[in-house]
């Protein structure tokens, strides 16, 4: 696939059958999208499982506003959704404290705080 030696963690293939309503380029457009988003990078490379990976997309699509392909005549109706997208996007990007690094952690991690005080 590369000519040059690069570690690759995601190759998408879509098949399909050939139909009028369904554009798999706009579906692998959309995935590159996502995979450019710093947060959803980040919990598609942590991700152990299907549900993971299933969990980042939903909570990708949760901070995303979804414009349907025309023109927009109003500048500022687009304007107007600025706020509520810096919102969206100051949630996301929470301090890194506050973000869960590796999906599923938090149980492990209690588990192993209450090992660590049986012992003691």
């Amino acid at each position: 696939i590369l000519e040059v030696p690069l570690p690759i963690r995601f190759l998408l293939v879509i098949l399909g059958p050939e139909t009028r309503h369904t554009s798999y380029h706009e579906i692998g457009r959309a995935l590159s999208a996502m995979m450019v988003e710093r947060v959803f990078r980040m919990e598609a490379y942590l991700a152990e499982g299907r549900q993971d990976l299933i969990k980042g997309v939903e909570e990708f699509l949760d901070c995303c506003i979804v414009l349907p392909p025309s023109e927009i005549k109003n500048e500022h109706l687009l304007k107007s959704l600025v706020p509520v997208q810096q919102e969206l996007l100051r949630k996301r990007y929470q301090k890194p404290e506050e973000i869960k690094m590796v999906p599923g952690e938090e149980g492990r991690e209690s588990k192993a705080k209450a090992e660590r005080s049986e012992e003691h």
